[in-house]
């Protein structure tokens, strides 16, 4: 489904003026390609969700069809030594975990708090950014706050957002156990996946637009990983 979402207005949280994932306008829509990016100057993530099945795949004792979540973060050589795992805990809220670049809100790769919430996230380049909006950093902070799936998904939909990212978004609360996937564009528009129980097995995400119509950049690295 597509739609629009909204937990608070651009005036609570911070603008970032120079989000580096804009760019010059270009072409296209529905994950259609624009203007070609070196591989090299960009994020190379790749994300994962597998359901192991009961015959042989999953860990003694696991529950039937367990689902993980996998991430690979790539970045330049100059983080080397500036990248940490975080644990906090603040009073009512919960406690979270995240990996962390130094100097960055947590977390542009992923994360999970005891609420039972938990993300990977991918870079997505559309063509143009929203300037001034919000950027990703902040409203990925927001989200290791979030009690529960609906409240995630209104937070990754909220307006005003600068640019977009793919979110693999796992709950683990009894009832609304699962995983979607939330593809977000500048301004706040989204598309949202779910992953049917008993039918989707795996699914894989990269540094593209699948579904969003959305104008974006493209790199032979995303379309290789596809």
């Amino acid at each position: 489904m597509a739609g629009r979402s909204g937990l608070a207005s651009a005036g609570d949280l911070p603008t970032n003026d120079n989000d580096t994932h804009g760019g010059s306008s270009g072409g296209g829509g529905g994950g259609s390609a624009g203007p070609y990016v070196d591989p090299a100057s960009v994020d190379a993530c790749s994300d994962v969700a597998v359901r192991l099945l009961p015959e042989g795949d999953a860990p003694p004792g696991a529950p039937p069809r367990l689902l993980l979540l996998g991430h690979n973060e790539d970045m330049t050589s100059d983080t080397q030594g500036r990248v940490y795992f975080v644990r906090a805990s603040m009073p009512g809220r919960a406690a979270w975990f995240a990996l962390t670049y130094a100097g960055e809100l947590a977390s542009t790769a992923f994360g999970a708090n005891t609420a039972g919430v938990a993300f990977t996230l991918n870079a997505l380049y559309p063509t143009e950014a929203l300037l001034p909006g919000l950027g990703r950093n902040f409203l990925s902070r927001r989200l290791l706050d979030a009690a529960s799936e609906p409240e995630a998904l209104a937070v990754l939909g909220v307006d005003g957002q600068a640019t977009g990212r793919s979110v693999n978004l796992m709950c683990t609360q009894p009832g609304r156990a699962g995983v979607v996937n939330v593809e977000v564009g500048p301004g706040g528009s989204y598309d949202v996946l779910q992953l049917r129980p008993g039918a989707d097995d795996w699914y894989f995400h990269a540094n593209a637009y699948d579904r969003l119509p959305q104008p974006q950049k493209t790199d032979n690295s995303s379309v290789h990983r596809k």
